[in-house]
């Protein structure tokens, strides 16, 4: 598995996670493998890229899924799990999250944290995390909020997630794209005047690997 390639270095390793109805086997995959391997797991320390607002033990939680798929079959302590708490009031439970990753990540020149990996999907109409098209103008203006609260236009629609500027300074983000309805998303996104959130988010990397299943024209 890829993952194992970008925990090559001895020290604890940072990922943020998003759900998505490809995460599930991802995630299953990667227990499988990280069962295995206990000195990487024993580095591992997992954050989310998004949360909806419910609670932990909500169907809906990406937190809950996480748990069943990966923390719970690998014995992952719960000390090197950072979660948004969804069941808070939102402002707060961002707030609360954009000050555990200025304490416990690394951060860059401009001060903004840094992740070893952030881990995306990406929905229909080309969003990542849950910053969505119709919200982009103005998360993108959110220039210091590393974590913010959003309204989206999917269900549930109150979210948690972090902002353009994490995920475009992460060491690695991987896209995992897959499934019916993506593809014309996906190639507006890898053209260099793309307009999605995945487009500003690869725009501002110099390297952004994407996982995807469909065939696509080279972008122009």
């Amino acid at each position: 598995m890829a993952a194992v390639g970008v925990l090559s270095h001895d020290r604890q390793f940072n990922v943020a996670l998003s759900g998505g109805r490809i995460t599930v086997p991802f995630l299953q995959e990667a227990a499988a493998l990280f069962a295995k391997s206990p000195d990487y797991l024993n580095r591992l320390t997992v954050f989310w890229a998004d949360e909806r607002c419910v609670a932990p033990e909500h169907e809906d939680s990406n937190y809950a899924m996480f748990m069943e798929h990966f923390a719970i079959p690998t014995f992952l302590p719960e000390a090197r799990i950072h979660r948004f708490k969804g069941e808070e009031e939102p402002e707060q439970a961002a707030q609360k999250m954009a000050s555990t990753l200025t304490e416990l990540l690394p951060v860059n020149e401009d001060g903004v944290p840094v992740f070893d990996l952030v881990l995306l999907g990406m929905g229909e109409d080309g969003h990542v995390a849950s910053l969505f098209p119709e919200n982009m103008t103005e998360d993108l203006k959110r220039t210091g909020a590393y974590a913010f609260d959003v309204v989206a236009s999917k269900l549930p629609p109150q979210r948690l997630t972090l902002s353009y500027q994490v995920l475009q300074s992460a060491r690695h983000v991987w896209a995992l794209i897959s499934g019916e309805g993506k593809e014309s998303a996906l190639s507006d996104s890898l053209k260099c005047q793309g307009h999605t959130p995945l487009a500003h988010v690869i725009q501002g990397r110099t390297h952004t690997e994407i996982f995807t299943d469909f065939t696509l024209e080279a972008p122009v």
